[in-house]
């Protein structure tokens, strides 16, 4: 995805960059942000990566459905390209890639200053329900000693008001029916609080001859996000995220080939946040102190010490080399082998998991991998590779081993056709959270779930199966792809009643009301199709759309049949676009169909009510742009053209053990879309 692309349209955080691309589907938790999943695995299964570097931060890190993966991004102006790998990549990227890599890459260097500046602003017609949003971001590249050593500083910032779904608005709503806690907070479980996100960073670039060049980059970042209503205790739920990366990077251009070599640290806080009363139906103050230690006071406030204060840090050091031999009329051979390791700690002062408060939990993680690509001829070329990974846990939690192997075929009959067949390996190391011996308690009313740990746990595998047909002719660019997933040693959670063996070797407490662990029990599979047809422009006018069927299903476990996850089985793109020299329009269609609602064979109420599939989304975008004197650039976009309504709330029976007679609200809709409403932007190039 190019530069273009990204500048002519509105994006809060990633998601918003990658709604066109098959096999990526996304959707809006309950704080606003996208949650980014591909081909059917969850968002815990795709690696995000900012110029090769890694910014997934742990899987036992955050909770509450409160995830910051998807907003820490560069500057959209510092942006030059996004790569998207769909299917396991594990080889090169190790864990988190079993589902796909999202790489970001940014500007590079040039040999004079350069930069941008971007402002923007989207205004909502319905804004009594929908919050504004806004922004600025900016970057400049200034070389201080000529093709020596430079500077990049870069800056953003981002700002968005609450959305307010009251219940009162819902047909059927009966406060009577409600807890006394849940009747005080007025809010729908799906209103994000406002948001604000900031980073700001600097690299500092320093060629010291024709075969060796530096950088060091540094990048401070913040987020503060919520949900006005977040749980069945109905309170207002804020989290603030301060993420520092430091990478000091070397490449090397030497006769026997290319080395990349850098250092890598990441620390990423989760900190609590007071918040003033929801009850009266406002924010509240969301600039009040940090308050380290808080217990519960009143339904609708800020009640939730537990998750509070967490810390993931991150060491990596990684070197891979690249080199080609040419065996003349035998064809060519790309080698590119490395090494990388890993050091990953994760604090957690929690109180409502006693074993995990003030414990500091790491592992170590080690792999070396091989590669390589056999070209024989302008037709056909093969590559096969291998990755041996050791994961290494602390506090004498044990060692766990996984290989990924990968082998592709390319042939190209025709100068206009290629044929791609692969199969490729995935792993995911178990949450570290999980790794642990022993229980922590989560009490909430009369019920105390105990959560086991499990020291047995292995890492999650996938083996993926893919054919592709790729033709790029003069006038346009099509692409087909078939794939076949198999998802092994999966982690779930399943409950046990007291005085049961579990899968770990322990006994459920008799003091519990039931409990909990996780282990690899289940087997599941994804396959789908993805096509992907891209007119070149004649006379102006171009043509884009894409295509996805997915399907996925659950092989093992209590749920065997059901789906894995909440995933459109269809999902179509199109786009009709005019360039004209400075000016360009564009109209964009995006539709999903058949969403199931339910992933397990357990009653959800919830998801009964709604049915097998959540209401289809059909969505209609109008955007243009205009470049003045080839610095200036106005943008401006009707998103939700025909103010198409997302929200359709419906009450539903929910007993419980206080209030039998209790009741709910589910939306028909899986994402909450907002109404018609106008973005704009003006940026600067100099």
């Amino acid at each position: 995805m190019p530069q273009e692309e990204l500048t002519s349209r509105p994006i809060r955080d990633l998601g918003d960059a990658l709604q066109e691309v098959p096999g990526v589907a996304t959707t809006i938790d309950k704080t606003g942000q996208s949650v980014i999943s591909m081909r059917g695995l969850g968002s815990g299964y795709t690696l995000i990566l900012i110029d090769g570097k890694r910014q997934n931060t742990s899987q036992g890190f955050g909770g509450r459905g409160i995830e910051p993966q998807s907003v820490f991004m560069p500057p959209v102006s510092m942006i030059e390209r996004i790569e998207v790998i769909r299917g396991p990549a594990s080889l090169l990227y190790g864990s988190d890639a079993m589902g796909g890599v999202i790489n970001i890459i940014t500007k590079k260097m040039p040999d004079k200053i350069t930069g941008n500046v971007m402002t923007d602003m989207r205004i909502q017609e319905d804004n009594a329900t929908w919050g504004n949003q806004y922004g600025a971001n900016g970057y400049v590249n200034i070389p201080i000693i000529k093709n020596v050593f430079g500077i990049n500083l870069r800056a953003a910032y981002k700002g968005g008001e609450q959305n307010s779904f009251w219940k009162r608005d819902v047909n059927g709503y009966d406060p009577q029916r409600e807890s006394n806690n849940a009747r005080n907070n007025p809010y729908i479980s799906w209103s994000p609080t406002g948001y604000r996100t900031a980073n700001i960073g600097t690299r500092l670039t320093y060629i010291l001859d024709s075969k060796n060049s530096f950088y060091f980059d540094g990048e401070l970042n913040w987020n503060l996000m919520g949900s006005m209503n977040t749980s069945g205790a109905a309170v207002t739920l804020v989290r603030e995220f301060y993420k520092t990366n430091l990478i000091l990077n070397h490449d090397g251009n030497y006769d026997f080939g290319k080395i990349n070599t850098y250092m890598q640290y990441v620390n990423t806080l989760q900190l609590p946040h007071q918040l003033g009363t929801a009850a009266n139906g406002t924010l509240g103050n969301i600039w009040l102190p940090i308050v380290w230690d808080t217990t519960a006071t009143s339904a609708g406030q800020l009640n939730d010490p537990s998750r509070a204060f967490q810390q993931n840090d991150r060491l990596v050091l990684n070197s891979n080399w690249v080199n080609d031999y040419d065996l003349n009329t035998w064809g060519t051979i790309i080698a590119n082998a490395g090494v990388y390791y890993e050091f990953e700690s994760l604090r957690k002062k929690v109180t409502s998991e006693q074993m995990l408060s003030g414990t500091n939990l790491h592992q170590n993680l080690l792999a070396i991998f091989a590669e390589g690509e056999y070209i024989i001829n302008d037709s056909i070329s093969t590559n096969l590779g291998l990755r041996l990974n050791y994961l290494n846990l602390s506090n004498g939690r044990g060692n766990k081993f996984s290989p990924n192997p990968r082998f592709y075929v390319n042939y190209s009959p025709l100068d206009i056709l290629t044929i791609k067949f692969g199969i490729a390996s995935g792993f995911l190391t178990p949450n570290m959270a999980l790794l642990y011996d022993g229980f922590s308690i989560n009490s909430s009313g009369t019920t105390n779930t105990y959560n086991y740990g499990n020291i047995n746990l292995q890492p999650e595998n996938s083996w993926n199966y893919e054919l592709s047909l790729i033709s790029d002719t003069e006038y346009v660019f099509v692409s087909a792809t078939g794939f076949y997933t198999d998802f092994i040693n999966a982690i779930r959670s399943t409950s046990y009643s007291p005085g049961t063996l579990m899968p770990n070797g322990q006994t459920c407490n008799v003091g519990a009301t039931t409990c909990s662990v996780s282990d690899n029990v289940d087997r599941a599979m994804s396959a789908g199709l993805e096509l992907a047809a891209n007119m070149k422009r004649i006379l102006g006018i171009g043509f884009d759309t894409t295509y996805s069927f997915l399907h996925t299903e659950q092989l093992s476990g209590n749920s065997k049949g059901m789906p894995l996850n909440k995933v459109p089985a269809h999902t179509l793109t199109m786009k009709l676009s005019y360039k004209l020299n400075a000016f360009d329009i564009y109209l964009r269609y995006v539709g999903k169909f058949m969403t199931p609602t339910k992933t397990s064979v357990a009653q959800d109420r919830e998801m009964e009510a709604i049915g097998q599939y959540f209401k289809p989304i059909n969505l209609v975008d109008l955007g243009t742009s205009y470049k003045f004197d080839n610095k200036w650039t106005l943008n401006f976009m009707i998103n939700n053209l025909f103010d198409q309504k997302f929200t359709d709330f419906i009450m539903y029976a929910n007993p419980s053990n206080t209030l039998p007679n209790g009741q709910g609200i589910a939306n028909r809709y899986q994402s909450l879309i907002p109404g018609r409403n106008y973005w704009v932007s003006v940026s600067l190039d100099f």
